[in-house]
């Protein structure tokens, strides 16, 4: 079968850097060499059969929407649109011009994901009671345009990164029942203090080598602590708490204090 050709819609980070290289060592696809410059003359090039959409978020519904109205196959970045309304009308078009139309969602096969999809799917957890999934960045490049304090639809995290988190939940999981969400700027333009969220949990189901007990996020830096109460086990191993060693923990269960500068001489 002769390999499909590709055409794509801005030349950005992710383009160079997700795309590409997976593309140009494929057989199956033959990325077009021909520069167009501009959208018109792009989707009136009839030797393109594959779409890949990765201009910024704002443009996504109205190319993938052109692309799917010309015949064109599909692929768009995440996030795939703004809002449900636009992923409705995009789904549309695709379903008028029989075409495909997928997301691309390129951190499904990253080896930690897969490792823990293998996980979930053999129940090796038994009944999951709870499940975190992280993809924290510490203030990124890209961020430092979001300068105004007014939100823009389609801008911040959520639709940036989230996007991944997002989409790692409804592949392991399915659906939920519910959605519960906490939406936070912490760009640092605004007050900090507002922005301070506090959850406190208690679990009964808890096996772990060593028991999280405190995770502390600050603009400067991170404390993460793991171990238990070592008064209680002192004790029952007959350690008075007028022993010089009590409450002193080993090593290995003391906290990590991680910042930007140096706290203090030791």
């Amino acid at each position: 079968m002769a390999p499909i050709n590709v055409g794509i819609m801005g030349y950005g980070f992710s383009t160079k850097s997700f795309h590409l290289p997976f593309i140009l060592p494929n057989p199956d696809l033959k990325p077009g060499a021909k520069h167009h410059r501009t959208a018109e003359e792009f989707f009136a090039d009839p030797a393109i059969e594959l779409v890949i959409v990765c201009t910024g978020h704002d443009a996504h519904v109205e190319l993938a929407e052109r692309a799917l109205l010309v015949e064109k196959h599909v692929v768009v970045e995440k996030p795939f649109t703004i809002s449900t309304v636009e992923a409705d009308r995009v789904i549309a078009a695709s379903r008028k011009s029989g075409k495909i139309l997928t997301v691309f969602q390129n951190r499904r096969y990253d080896s930690d994901f897969l490792t823990l999809q293998d996980l979930v799917s053999k129940s090796v957890f038994g009944n999951l009671t709870e499940v975190e999934i992280h993809y924290d960045f510490d203030f990124p490049t890209w961020i430092a345009s979001w300068t105004s304090p007014k939100y823009s639809p389609g801008q911040g995290m959520l639709f940036g990164l989230g996007s991944h988190t997002i989409d790692r939940a409804l592949t392991l999981f399915g659906l939920p029942s519910s959605v519960m969400a906490f939406h936070r700027s912490l760009r640092g333009i605004e007050s900090k203090r507002k922005n301070l969220l506090v959850t406190i949990k208690t679990n009964i189901v808890a096996t772990m080598q060593k028991l999280l007990k405190f995770l502390v996020w600050v603009y400067d830096g991170s404390f993460v602590k793991f171990g238990d109460n070592k008064q209680e086990s002192q004790i029952a191993a007959g350690l008075a708490p007028s022993s010089p060693n009590f409450g002193v923990e080993e090593e290995s269960t003391w906290g990590l204090l991680t910042t930007k500068t140096k706290v203090r001489e030791e």
